[in-house]
């Protein structure tokens, strides 16, 4: 990195080596003066590339340019980038402060990775932890001190893009967590420039941030190009929980809970509907033999009422010998009432021989 004394001394420098060569060389040749204007060039890209120039370090600039061998078209030259950045300060990088830093956003960090490091994340024998290196190492070399939430969900939407299955949201929310990490445990040198606000492109950097975040960019240390970020961009929209409190958290673990309840209730129901209809059916045939037996009983009775009950002569005998069916006889009275004299004397039968009638007592007559 160059700094305003730096280039105080490379004045004197490229003086004493314009001087020299004009003396080795022929005064006036077309190459000499192609060569003297790239110099010239040169040293006017490293003042435009500064992170700062105060007034203190333009004064000593202007000294050191006017006190030159230069030739006056060459000191103008310079005096005019001096003078063009003093008046406009590059508005993306600034010296990094000592203090403490502001979170640094990143929102198109997809587009500052290079092809090789981008190799790297698409690479599948490479873990997580590998290709979240990768990530974090870039955004030092960027300048990087302090990760803006949202440059973390772009470096895990990265990672993610790469995956072959989409993860769980806490499975996300747990990369974030991880990311984090790995980029402060990270011992890459961050640039000495604090940008609080990336640009789209790296090539919208100054040139000196330019310069020291991928040196020549060449080959597969260039920038990406042609990436399209559609994915990218819904990932992080649509699909990365950066908060404990993020909704996408919340919904999972409702849903995960229903569906665990859901499993724990499934065997208690099938059980009860299970014992409910065995319980019904076993109903169904006790009622169905209740009803059997109804109908048995019901049978039975009509056929106890439609048989004839035949007493054989052995059982009338011992019933007519019981005094139960012994008719009473009415005894006469010591004296004669009319309901005696009334009454006839019986007549002798079979079953009431002469014998009998000669037991039975004289009535008296009266005089």
């Amino acid at each position: 990195m160059w700094t305003a004394s730096d280039l105080v001394v490379e004045i004197g420098s490229i003086a004493s080596l314009l001087e020299t060569r004009l003396k080795a060389f022929s005064a006036g040749s077309q190459k000499g003066e192609e060569f003297e204007d790239g110099i010239i060039k040169n040293f006017c890209n490293k003042v435009k590339s500064l992170p700062s120039l105060t007034m203190a370090d333009a004064t000593q600039l202007y000294d050191a340019v006017s006190s030159s061998c230069l030739s006056n078209d060459q000191q103008r030259a310079v005096n005019d980038c001096v003078d063009e950045k003093l008046s406009n300060p590059s508005p993306a990088s600034h010296p990094s402060p000592s203090g403490p830093v502001t979170p640094q956003l990143a929102e198109h960090l997809w587009n500052f990775l290079t092809i090789a490091e981008w190799e790297q994340v698409k690479d599948k024998n490479l873990s997580l932890v590998a290709k979240s290196n990768v990530i974090a190492k870039r955004l030092r070399l960027l300048g990087v001190k302090s990760l803006h939430e949202q440059t973390t969900g772009r470096a895990v939407a990265i990672l993610i893009s790469e995956l072959t299955t989409m993860p769980e949201y806490k499975v996300i929310h747990q990369m974030v967590d991880e990311f984090k990490s790995i980029f402060h445990k990270n011992d890459t040198k961050a640039a000495p420039f604090l940008v609080k606000k990336f640009p789209e492109k790296p090539e919208q950097l100054t040139d000196m941030h330019f310069q020291h975040a991928y040196g020549d960019a060449e080959g597969e240390n260039k920038p990406i190009q042609d990436l399209n970020p559609q994915m990218l961009q819904h990932l992080v929209a649509k699909h990365i929980p950066l908060r404990k409190g993020n909704m996408l958290l919340r919904d999972a673990a409702k849903s995960s809970a229903t569906a665990s309840i859901s499993k724990d209730i499934a065997p208690s129901r099938e059980a009860a509907t299970h014992s409910f209809a065995a319980a019904s059916q076993f109903k169904q045939m006790e009622m169905f033999y209740n009803f059997m037996k109804m109908m048995e009983q019901q049978q039975h009775g009509q056929q106890q009422g439609q048989c004839k009950v035949k007493i054989s002569p052995t059982k009338r005998k011992a019933l007519a010998d019981e005094p139960f069916f012994q008719p009473k006889k009415r005894h006469a009275l010591p004296i004669m009432d009319k309901a005696a004299e009334a009454e006839e004397e019986p007549e002798a039968t079979e079953a009431a021989p002469a014998e009998q009638m000669n037991k039975l007592p004289l009535q008296p007559k009266l005089l």
